[in-house]
Protein backbone atom coordinates (compact mmCIF):
# COMPACT_ATOMS: atom_id res chain seq x y z
CA UNK A 1 0.00 0.00 0.00
CA UNK A 2 1.29 3.46 -0.86
CA UNK A 3 2.00 5.94 1.93
CA UNK A 4 -0.75 8.29 0.70
CA UNK A 5 -3.25 5.41 0.65
CA UNK A 6 -2.33 4.47 4.20
CA UNK A 7 -3.08 8.00 5.36
CA UNK A 8 -6.26 8.29 3.33
CA UNK A 9 -7.59 5.11 4.95
CA UNK A 10 -6.54 6.19 8.42
CA UNK A 11 -9.59 6.26 10.75
CA UNK A 12 -7.90 9.05 12.73
CA UNK A 13 -7.69 11.31 9.68
CA UNK A 14 -9.24 14.73 10.46
CA UNK A 15 -12.94 15.19 9.78
CA UNK A 16 -14.13 17.41 6.92
CA UNK A 17 -13.41 21.11 7.35
CA UNK A 18 -17.04 22.08 8.02
CA UNK A 19 -17.33 19.88 11.13
CA UNK A 20 -14.12 20.98 12.83
CA UNK A 21 -13.40 23.92 15.13
CA UNK A 22 -16.78 25.59 14.73
CA UNK A 23 -16.29 27.29 18.10
CA UNK A 24 -12.77 28.56 17.43
CA UNK A 25 -12.20 32.26 17.99
CA UNK A 26 -9.40 34.41 16.59
CA UNK A 27 -6.65 34.86 19.13
CA UNK A 28 -7.83 32.01 21.36
CA UNK A 29 -5.42 29.32 20.21
CA UNK A 30 -2.29 28.16 21.96
CA UNK A 31 0.60 27.82 19.53
CA UNK A 32 3.87 26.06 20.28
CA UNK A 33 7.16 26.13 18.41
CA UNK A 34 8.86 22.80 17.83
CA UNK A 35 12.49 23.36 16.82
CA UNK A 36 14.32 20.39 15.34
CA UNK A 37 17.93 20.54 16.57
CA UNK A 38 18.96 16.88 16.68
CA UNK A 39 20.79 16.47 13.38
CA UNK A 40 24.41 15.40 12.97
CA UNK A 41 25.41 18.15 10.51
CA UNK A 42 27.23 15.55 8.41
CA UNK A 43 27.69 17.87 5.42
CA UNK A 44 29.23 20.55 7.63
CA UNK A 45 32.26 18.49 8.64
CA UNK A 46 33.28 18.44 12.30
CA UNK A 47 31.15 21.41 13.34
CA UNK A 48 27.60 21.32 14.66
CA UNK A 49 26.10 23.92 12.36
CA UNK A 50 23.50 25.01 14.89
CA UNK A 51 26.25 26.19 17.25
CA UNK A 52 28.21 28.19 14.67
CA UNK A 53 28.50 31.95 15.33
CA UNK A 54 25.76 34.16 13.93
CA UNK A 55 24.60 37.67 14.76
CA UNK A 56 26.27 37.81 18.15
CA UNK A 57 25.16 34.34 19.15
CA UNK A 58 24.69 31.10 17.23
CA UNK A 59 22.40 29.97 14.45
CA UNK A 60 20.20 28.25 17.02
CA UNK A 61 20.12 31.12 19.54
CA UNK A 62 19.27 33.59 16.79
CA UNK A 63 16.28 31.49 15.78
CA UNK A 64 15.17 31.27 19.39
CA UNK A 65 15.38 35.04 19.69
CA UNK A 66 13.05 35.41 16.71
CA UNK A 67 10.59 32.87 18.12
CA UNK A 68 10.48 34.76 21.42
CA UNK A 69 10.02 38.09 19.64
CA UNK A 70 7.05 36.58 17.79
CA UNK A 71 5.38 36.01 21.16
CA UNK A 72 5.47 32.22 21.15
CA UNK A 73 5.76 31.16 24.78
CA UNK A 74 5.70 27.37 24.48
CA UNK A 75 8.98 26.41 22.82
CA UNK A 76 10.27 22.84 22.54
CA UNK A 77 13.73 22.01 21.20
CA UNK A 78 14.39 18.45 20.08
CA UNK A 79 18.01 17.47 20.78
CA UNK A 80 20.02 14.49 19.63
CA UNK A 81 23.57 14.91 18.29
CA UNK A 82 25.81 16.67 20.84
CA UNK A 83 22.93 16.84 23.29
CA UNK A 84 24.93 18.47 26.09
CA UNK A 85 26.34 21.24 23.90
CA UNK A 86 22.95 22.05 22.41
CA UNK A 87 21.24 22.07 25.80
CA UNK A 88 23.96 24.37 27.13
CA UNK A 89 23.34 26.74 24.22
CA UNK A 90 19.62 26.96 24.91
CA UNK A 91 19.88 26.96 28.71
CA UNK A 92 19.42 30.74 29.02
CA UNK A 93 16.06 30.53 27.26
CA UNK A 94 12.75 29.51 28.76
CA UNK A 95 12.40 26.46 26.53
CA UNK A 96 11.76 22.76 27.01
CA UNK A 97 14.49 20.44 25.68
CA UNK A 98 13.23 17.09 24.43
CA UNK A 99 15.89 14.48 23.74
CA UNK A 100 15.49 12.07 20.84
CA UNK A 101 17.47 8.88 21.46
CA UNK A 102 16.81 7.74 17.89
CA UNK A 103 17.94 10.88 16.03
CA UNK A 104 20.32 8.87 13.86
CA UNK A 105 17.34 7.12 12.27
CA UNK A 106 16.10 10.27 10.52
CA UNK A 107 14.18 13.49 10.96
CA UNK A 108 10.86 11.67 11.37
CA UNK A 109 11.98 10.43 14.78
CA UNK A 110 12.55 14.01 15.95
CA UNK A 111 9.17 15.15 14.68
CA UNK A 112 7.38 12.29 16.43
CA UNK A 113 9.36 12.75 19.65
CA UNK A 114 8.59 16.46 19.70
CA UNK A 115 4.90 16.05 18.94
CA UNK A 116 4.56 13.46 21.71
CA UNK A 117 6.01 15.96 24.19
CA UNK A 118 3.48 18.73 23.51
CA UNK A 119 0.96 19.45 26.28
CA UNK A 120 -2.71 18.76 25.64
CA UNK A 121 -3.58 22.46 25.74
CA UNK A 122 -1.52 23.16 22.60
CA UNK A 123 -3.84 23.83 19.63
CA UNK A 124 -1.23 24.12 16.90
CA UNK A 125 2.51 23.72 16.41
CA UNK A 126 5.01 25.52 14.23
CA UNK A 127 7.56 22.91 13.15
CA UNK A 128 10.87 24.67 12.58
CA UNK A 129 14.29 23.62 11.32
CA UNK A 130 17.09 24.84 13.55
CA UNK A 131 19.35 25.72 10.61
CA UNK A 132 17.23 28.45 9.00
CA UNK A 133 18.98 31.61 10.24
CA UNK A 134 16.95 34.20 8.36
CA UNK A 135 13.52 33.25 9.62
CA UNK A 136 12.34 36.44 11.30
CA UNK A 137 9.73 37.29 13.89
CA UNK A 138 7.82 39.07 11.11
CA UNK A 139 7.55 35.86 9.07
CA UNK A 140 6.42 33.93 12.13
CA UNK A 141 3.82 36.57 12.96
CA UNK A 142 2.39 36.37 9.44
CA UNK A 143 1.95 32.62 9.81
CA UNK A 144 0.43 32.97 13.27
CA UNK A 145 -1.99 35.69 12.14
CA UNK A 146 -3.19 33.49 9.29
CA UNK A 147 -3.85 30.65 11.73
CA UNK A 148 -5.80 32.85 14.12
CA UNK A 149 -7.91 34.44 11.39
CA UNK A 150 -8.74 31.23 9.50
CA UNK A 151 -9.94 28.73 12.12
CA UNK A 152 -11.36 26.35 9.51
CA UNK A 153 -8.09 26.17 7.57
CA UNK A 154 -5.67 24.30 9.70
CA UNK A 155 -2.32 23.99 7.92
CA UNK A 156 -0.54 27.30 7.31
CA UNK A 157 2.30 27.35 4.79
CA UNK A 158 4.51 30.38 4.04
CA UNK A 159 5.18 31.20 0.39
CA UNK A 160 7.34 33.58 -1.60
CA UNK A 161 6.81 34.20 -5.32
CA UNK A 162 4.37 31.31 -5.34
CA UNK A 163 6.80 28.77 -3.88
CA UNK A 164 6.22 27.05 -0.55
CA UNK A 165 8.78 27.01 2.26
CA UNK A 166 9.24 26.55 6.00
CA UNK A 167 8.18 26.70 8.80
CA UNK A 168 4.69 25.17 8.59
CA UNK A 169 2.05 25.51 11.29
CA UNK A 170 -0.05 22.41 11.92
CA UNK A 171 -3.31 22.18 13.82
CA UNK A 172 -3.61 19.57 16.59
CA UNK A 173 -6.07 17.65 14.43
CA UNK A 174 -3.10 16.33 12.43
CA UNK A 175 -0.82 15.36 15.30
CA UNK A 176 -1.79 11.69 15.21
CA UNK A 177 -0.69 11.47 11.57
CA UNK A 178 2.92 12.32 12.38
CA UNK A 179 3.44 8.92 14.01
CA UNK A 180 3.20 7.39 10.54
CA UNK A 181 6.34 9.15 9.36
CA UNK A 182 9.44 7.03 8.95
CA UNK A 183 13.15 7.55 8.37
CA UNK A 184 13.91 10.89 6.74
CA UNK A 185 10.27 11.62 5.94
CA UNK A 186 9.54 15.14 7.14
CA UNK A 187 6.11 16.48 8.01
CA UNK A 188 5.75 17.89 4.48
CA UNK A 189 5.11 14.33 3.32
CA UNK A 190 1.58 14.62 4.70
CA UNK A 191 0.59 17.74 2.76
CA UNK A 192 -0.54 15.89 -0.34
CA UNK A 193 -3.29 14.20 1.64
CA UNK A 194 -4.84 17.40 2.96
CA UNK A 195 -4.96 20.04 0.19
CA UNK A 196 -8.37 21.26 1.35
CA UNK A 197 -6.95 22.19 4.77
CA UNK A 198 -4.03 24.27 3.52
CA UNK A 199 -3.81 28.05 3.68
CA UNK A 200 -0.84 29.78 2.08
CA UNK A 201 0.46 33.08 3.41
CA UNK A 202 2.96 35.39 1.74
CA UNK A 203 6.11 35.46 3.86
CA UNK A 204 7.49 38.50 2.07
CA UNK A 205 10.97 36.96 2.06
CA UNK A 206 12.97 34.16 0.48
CA UNK A 207 14.30 33.31 3.96
CA UNK A 208 11.73 30.50 4.06
CA UNK A 209 13.88 28.57 1.57
CA UNK A 210 17.34 29.03 3.10
CA UNK A 211 18.78 26.36 5.32
CA UNK A 212 22.46 25.96 6.15
CA UNK A 213 23.70 22.49 5.22
CA UNK A 214 27.31 23.10 4.19
CA UNK A 215 30.26 25.24 5.23
CA UNK A 216 30.05 27.03 1.88
CA UNK A 217 26.41 27.97 2.53
CA UNK A 218 27.33 29.19 5.99
CA UNK A 219 30.15 31.36 4.69
CA UNK A 220 27.96 32.82 1.94
CA UNK A 221 24.90 33.59 4.03
CA UNK A 222 26.04 33.93 7.62
CA UNK A 223 29.35 35.78 7.48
Amino acid sequence: MKFSELLSNNPERPEPRESRRKDSRAGSKNIAALILAAGQSKRMGQDNKLLLPYDGGSLLSHLLDQVKQAGIRDIFVVTGHQKNQVEQEISRYDVTPVHNDFYQEGISTSVKRGIAALPKEIDGVMIMLGDMPNISADILNRIIAAYHSAPGQTIIIPTYNGKRGNPILWDRGFFSDFKRLDGDMGAKTLLGDYPEYITEVDAGSEAIFLDIDTLDAYQRHCK
